[in-house]
Formats: C-alpha cells, structure tokens, sequence
C-alpha cells in the first residue's frame, strides 16, 4: 500500500490541464494522465476537484506497482516539429500560403491551431 509521502510526492507536480467549459460547468482533464479529469461549477473548483482525482489515481497506480507518467517539461518544446506530408498537399499548403502572403509554416500553424480549437484543447 503506498504512504502518503509516496502519493503526495507525484500529486505535487507540476500536471498540465486541458479546462473545458460546459453549459454550467467546468471539466479539467490532466494531460498526463489518461481518463483522470474532474468537474466543477468554476474554473477554481474543478482545478481544486481534480486533485483528489490526481490522488486517486496516482494511490492507485502506485498500490498496482504500475509507472507513473511525469507531467510535460514546457522547457523541452522548442516550437519545431518534423512534418512530412504529399507532395500535393505541400503544393496546396503553398500556393494557400501564397493568396494569403503568408509563409507555410504560418499557414500548417493556424491549421493546427483551428483543429486544437476544434477539439476544444486549449
């Protein structure tokens, strides 16, 4: 069984949080960790609600003897990405790229930025 020291120890880092509102609500899920989110009627109380859900997940992981994920390390991502695509697709990105006067990396980024938005991750 873990000790409190244990479980705390990865409840107290630093977990990146996707926060998505409903109608009335707020739903905060934790990136790292799959399936881990928790509600609240604020923004401030799901973020305090999704703590004990934290908890409870890293009790559990920890009482199966199973790894536990570390939050992402922001400092590691340094905004490039290998893409490799089509060549038609590649054309299209640039010729879009050229009606709008914009480089196709601008172009790629708003895309992806759209689709985030889309799938409501902030």
């Amino acid at each position: 069984m873990a000790t409190e020291k244990e479980i705390m120890k990865y409840v107290n880092l630093s977990w990146s949080y996707n926060i998505v509102p409903e109608d009335d609500y707020y739903v905060v899920y934790v990136n790292e960790l799959p399936r881990v989110a928790s509600d609240g009627e604020t923004i401030e109380e799901a973020l305090k609600n999704v703590n004990d859900a934290i908890y409870c997940a890293i009790e559990g992981l920890l009482d199966l003897g199973m790894e536990i994920p570390v939050p992402f390390d922001r400092s590691k991502f340094k905004g490039q990405i290998p893409y490799r695509t089509s060549s038609e697709i590649h054309y299209k990105l640039a010729m879009y790229a050229s009606q709008k006067h914009m480089s196709v990396n601008k172009i790629i980024d708003g895309f992806v930025r759209k689709g985030l938005k889309k799938e409501r991750f902030r």
